[in-house]
């Protein structure tokens, strides 16, 4: 997830001269809205809504005539950038039919892919008659008349009259927020009020700082363990995740993460690796370049896409180089993943023909791999796959399922108070418990030991995403004189004290 800088990009773009296309054509654009407007004989304009996870490192637009039917930035005739304030598609043939795609490369932390849309076709005019249009978040139609007139000796001859007629359709959808916080001593990626639309799947990176670790993440301020990534799957509200870091006793090493020019390398940087974990970089050249060799630690490795340091034990370096491609075929792997965890890299990913490119699942905690699908052919339980040698296009999927692995947790107490539930307790994996502690009449919650260590005189805890065994354990102390009925030690008898005793006896909550 499976980084980077997120963002959420929305153009419109609108011609102020000619149209005669009757219906403009529409496609969707990384979850967003593709339209072609403003059709003339030699000019039109686009509108899209990007909604990508991770801030594009290059946005463009590219067409050909409906000859070539699948025009893509190595194959149109013609290409432009996507500005902030739009951009147009220029240079037509009138009367002529087009093949339209807009496409965004997109890096995020451990990963690479493109993103295009579905591709647009239109027909630019004969001639280019005047009018104008007018987009708004309902559907609207606009009728004009455009006369081209010639005056010879007297003689007015009318050249060419046509009616236009357009109907355009903005949806509004609904908009919701997602703020994201962290503590001291590490951030979270994105950070800050992140504007969605309804239905976005969106992920969270926990990066803690050298010597540290995660202590917890909380969403809409319900904990979730301490994990490094979190989704949002399926946005229908807003949110709030909050990360918090603590010190670390693990062995830390860092790996020196640098490229060249004319492409990157994900992650970038120091990036800190705890003792024995792996850590996989992935190569991200620009368009029109690829991989021309991977260094480690001064050593080629070769013009690798990918790279997994493996059990690390120890500090390195890596670095990247690229070059031009030099008219290379590129090929698409589609990669997708199901609830319960994602894949590395995901989305549409390029790569350069006849080369190999791995793919990572990845699970959340209590998930295991179920099945990895390769062009719809079962691969089975694994958490790797390499494509070797790609020469054409590719998908690949990944289901995950409950592990069915459970802990225990053993949840004890002394004489003059109780916890519940008590017991052997039974917990699935990363699934949380929460246990409540109860004193006798005159008696106070002395401390509460949480696999043998002091947590404090709580009246509750909870264990976060429960990985493995645990045992919890509550003692009290006398402080004074018990007076009969008064279940919350203030020195009287209320209301509040009898409901809480029937429901002793009523059986209802332990005592």
């Amino acid at each position: 997830m499976k980084k980077g800088t997120f963002i959420s990009l929305i153009i419109i773009l609108t011609l102020v001269t000619g149209i005669s296309f009757v219906t403009p054509a529409l496609a969707v654009v990384a979850g967003g809205h593709l339209e072609v407007t403003d059709i003339t004989g030699t000019t039109a304009a686009f509108s899209a809504s990007y909604n990508e996870m991770i801030k594009p490192i290059e946005k463009g637009a590219c067409w050909d005539t409906t000859d070539n039917p699948n025009p893509t930035r190595e194959n149109c005739f013609g290409q432009t950038p996507v500005a902030n304030n739009g951009g147009m598609i220029e240079g037509l043939s009138p009367n002529t039919s087009y093949n339209f795609v807009i496409y965004s490369i997109l890096a995020d932390g451990d990963v690479l892919y493109s993103r295009s849309s579905d591709m647009v076709t239109f027909t630019t005019t004969p001639e280019e008659p005047t009018t104008t249009t007018t987009t708004t978040e309902t559907t609207t139609t606009t009728t004009g008349t455009a006369t081209t007139t010639t005056t010879t000796g007297g003689t007015t001859t009318t050249t060419l009259t046509t009616t236009i007629t357009t109907t355009t359709t903005v949806p509004s959808g609904n908009k919701y927020t997602i703020s994201a916080t962290s503590g001291e001593n590490g951030s979270i990626d994105p950070a800050g009020d992140i504007p969605l639309d309804e239905g976005t799947n969106w992920y969270f990176l926990m990066n803690p700082h050298p010597g540290y670790k995660v202590a917890d993440v909380t969403v809409d301020g319900e904990s979730q363990g301490a994990r490094t990534t979190y989704a949002f799957q399926n946005v229908s509200d807003n949110h709030t995740i909050h990360v918090t870091f603590e010190t670390s006793t693990e062995t830390q090493y860092t790996i020196k993460a640098t490229s060249g020019e004319n492409g990157s390398i994900s992650p970038l940087g120091d990036i800190v690796v705890n003792k024995g974990e792996d850590r996989t970089f992935i190569m991200a050249p620009d368009v029109g370049y690829k991989v021309a060799d991977v260094t480690i630690d001064g050593k080629s490795e070769g013009p690798k896409t990918s790279h997994t340091f493996t059990d690390v034990m120890k500090n390195y370096e890596i670095h990247v180089t690229f070059v031009p491609l030099s008219g290379g075929t590129q090929y698409t792997i589609n990669a997708t993943a199901g609830e319960g965890g994602s894949i590395g890299p995901p989305g549409s990913v390029l790569v350069n023909e006849g080369e190999s490119k791995a793919f990572s699942m990845y699970m959340e905690t209590g998930y295991i791999v179920e099945n990895v699908l390769v062009d719809e052919q079962s691969m089975g339980p694994i958490e790797n796959y390499t494509f070797p040698n790609v020469t054409a296009n590719h998908t690949i999927h990944v289901t995950f399922k409950k592990s069915g692995v459970t802990y225990i947790i053993t949840a004890t107490s002394e004489e003059n108070g109780s916890i519940s539930p008590s017991g052997q307790i039974q917990v699935p994996e990363g699934e949380s418990q929460t246990f409540t502690i109860y004193h006798s009449c005159g008696y106070i919650v002395d401390d509460i030991l949480v696999d043998n260590k002091s947590v404090g005189s709580v009246s509750t805890y909870t264990f976060p995403s429960v990985i493995k065994n645990h045992s919890i354990h509550a003692t009290f102390t006398f402080p004074g004189v018990c007076l009969p009925g008064d279940a919350n030690d203030d020195g009287k008898i209320t209301l509040e004290d009898v409901i809480y005793n029937l429901q002793v006896i009523s059986g209802k909550i332990e005592n």
